[in-house]
């Protein structure tokens, strides 16, 4: 993560992990949400982290794919903007790169393509 997302590395949290209610492995994460005023977490793992537990700091748990279509709506051309810079990174025509995307984030990756076809 340091290498993809520098700006998101945070520090000054870990006298909170303790008193966090989520998964003991995890609380490490929602600490540094809390002490970061994040307003929420990018996860597939509701399980560690109920809404419950989140909702009492003022955080919401999101799937990647709710995370995506929300920055869909906030800015689509800057959104196809970025995917187009990652497919070409990885060396993949866009179907592809969003074939690969749509494993996690399938909704998201239905208005991208609707989006490129109109």
């Amino acid at each position: 993560m340091e290498s993809a997302f520098p700006e998101a590395m945070i520090q000054g949290y870990e006298s909170l992990v303790d008193s966090m209610p989520n998964n003991p492995k995890d609380r490490h994460i929602l600490a540094a949400a809390v002490y970061g005023r994040a307003d929420a977490i990018v996860t597939e793992n509701a399980r560690d982290f109920p809404r419950d537990d989140l909702k009492r700091f003022g955080i919401e748990r999101l799937s990647s794919d709710e995370f995506l279509k929300h920055q869909w709506y906030l800015d689509e051309v800057l959104v196809i903007d970025r995917i187009e810079s990652q497919a070409a990174a990885c060396k993949k025509d866009m179907q592809q790169h969003l074939g690969l995307l749509a494993r996690m984030a399938p909704e998201f990756c239905s208005l991208v393509r609707a989006s490129l076809q109109s």
